[in-house]
């Protein structure tokens, strides 16, 4: 990563969207919950008095933590970043949304506005002291972008908007952004006069855990003990659906090259696969939803080299092919087989999406 580089309000425009839903977000409203410590109660704000306002305005910039409300669509649901969203009601106003309570903010994403991917809240925190992305450096490099507004506290009994630029200026900000460059952006930087693009630079989701990673380390004890004796029987009691899909598929790869050398020499590793096989349906029908790709215009099932997808995690439904979409499908072979129809399908893949996968003939999924 490169320097800090301050710019000024220009004309550029930033990124705007309309949040994803997905098939992870809840239907039903859930109840809020309630912190250890009840809020202190804020009385209600006069908005047509200018003193009232600004000193809420002030309050608010002065708090040590706040939280704001990120992208899904651009999120990275494999390292845990993401940046601010930017809504756009219309075409002349781009707004942020600030909340000062991390349960309401959790509320708005879940339920009023829902985002919430296998139980990540698209939520960053604003810390007073970060340098990199404290409040008036993501006001400054939203103003320089083109956003006009912010919305605090959506949907609840302290919710009200300003102009951005009115924020700014009630706190005496002084409007220059700080954008943190990779080196390539700084080299391009340094070949156009120092001037760069105004951007968000990205924030880490709050609470952010990840079950579908696997570490080279973890993956070779999988592996040496899915090998070992009675190996079937540790891994019914301790691998995950990731684990196995990738040993399985590491040891397809190596029976393949064992008959290479010696005809059938693989098969002993070929037994134990299909007894894995075993196990990856079980930790299948055990998920509340499977995945598929589908074409983005027809909706009919994505096929490539004879096979399609079954994706066990919602996660990278924004890391799809070009053209495709992630779909939702009832955790049943019957479904996985009425997307198929009659398509010349050999093989289904069973995968993360970008990293895992384990291809199986499709008759043994008995379609």
């Amino acid at each position: 990563m490169g320097l800090f580089n301050a710019f000024k309000k220009n004309n550029n425009t930033s990124q705007t969207e309309e949040p994803v839903k997905t098939p992870e977000t809840p239907q039903t409203e859930p109840e809020k919950t309630v912190t250890a410590e009840e809020k202190k109660p804020v009385p209600p704000l006069d908005l047509k008095n200018k003193e009232q306002v600004d000193a809420r305005l002030k309050e608010i910039h002065d708090a040590d933590r706040l939280y704001i409300v990120l992208s899904p669509s651009i999120a990275d649901y494999e390292k845990g970043f993401s940046i601010p969203l930017v809504l756009m009601p219309r075409e002349d106003i781009k707004v942020m949304l600030i909340f000062t309570d991390y349960e309401d903010a959790k509320h708005y994403v879940e339920v009023k506005r829902p985002m919430v991917i296998e139980g990540v809240y698209p939520i960053g925190e604003i810390r007073k002291e970060d340098k990199i992305n404290n409040l008036d450096v993501i006001c400054a490099n939203a103003l320089a972008m083109g956003i006009t507004a912010i919305d605090f506290d959506v949907d609840t009994d302290r919710s009200f908007g300003c102009k951005l630029a009115y924020f700014m200026q009630v706190n005496k900000m002084s409007g220059q952004g700080q954008v943190l460059l990779s080196k390539q952006e700084m080299e391009i930087a340094k070949k156009n006069g120092g001037k760069i693009r105004p951007r968000f630079n990205g924030m880490r989701i709050m609470n952010f855990t990840m079950d579908h990673l696997l570490t080279k380390n973890r993956a070779a004890e999988v592996e040496e003990k899915i090998l070992a004796q009675d190996g079937v029987e540790w891994a019914k009691e301790n691998a995950k659906l990731n684990e196995l899909c990738y040993t399985a598929n590491n040891l397809n790869i190596r029976a393949a090259e064992m008959d290479k050398q010696e005809e059938g020499s693989g098969n002993e590793l070929r037994e134990l696969v299909a007894k894995l096989n075993e196990i990856i349906f079980d930790r299948l029908s055990d998920l509340k939803r499977w995945y598929t790709i589908v074409n983005k215009d027809t909706d009919e099932i994505y096929i490539k080299n004879n096979a399609a997808y079954l994706i066990f995690t919602g996660r990278y439904f924004n890391r799809m092919p070009e053209g495709t979409k992630q779909k939702a499908i009832g955790p049943s072979v019957a479904e996985l087989a009425y997307e198929i129809g009659d398509r010349d399908v050999k093989y289904i893949v069973v995968t993360d999406g970008p990293r895992i996968l384990h291809v199986i003939d499709r008759s043994v999924f008995g379609f």
